[in-house]
C-alpha cells in the first residue's frame, strides 16, 4: 500500500483484525515503536516479533492483547497466527483489551496529565 495521509491513519489500522508489529532483536528490551501506541488506540489483537520477556513481550501478555513470537522463527509466527484465524472470538477480546489498555494507560490526554504531574511534582 502506498503512503497514505494521516487523516486515513485510524481507517488503515482498522481495516484488519491482526495487527503486526516487529522489533529487532537486542533493540526491543529498550524500545517500542510508536506505532504500538496507534494499534492499542484501534483496538485490534497485536502479535509481536520480538524477543522473549521484552517490554512489548510483557506489556500484550500481561494485558491480554497480544501475543509475542521470538524473533528469526517464522515457523513459530505462522502457528500462533494459524491459531488466531481459528479463534474469532479470542481476537476480538484481544481488541477490546488494546482498547481498554491504550484508554487507561496511553490516552494523550493521560499522557499529559503524566507529565504535569511529573514537571510540578515538589520532589
Amino acid at each position: 500500500m502506498p503512503y497514505q495521509p494521516r487523516e486515513l491513519l485510524p481507517l488503515s489500522l482498522t481495516a484488519c483484525d491482526i495487527s503486526l508489529v516487529s522489533l529487532i532483536p537486542d533493540a526491543d528490551y529498550i524500545v517500542a515503536p510508536s506505532k504500538l501506541y496507534g494499534m492499542l488506540a484501534a483496538g485490534r489483537a497485536i502479535v509481536a516479533i520480538s524477543s522473549p520477556n521484552s517490554y512489548i513481550d510483557q506489556l500484550l501478555t500481561t494485558h491480554g492483547c497480544g501475543i509475542n513470537s521470538p524473533s528469526k522463527n517464522p515457523q513459530n509466527l505462522a502457528n500462533l497466527i494459524g491459531e488466531l484465524a481459528k479463534n474469532p472470538l479470542k481476537v476480538k477480546t484481544m481488541g477490546e483489551k488494546a482498547r481498554q489498555l491504550y484508554q487507561t494507560k496511553y490516552k494523550f490526554k493521560r499522557a499529559l496529565d503524566e507529565y504535569e504531574n511529573i514537571l510540578f511534582s515538589d520532589n
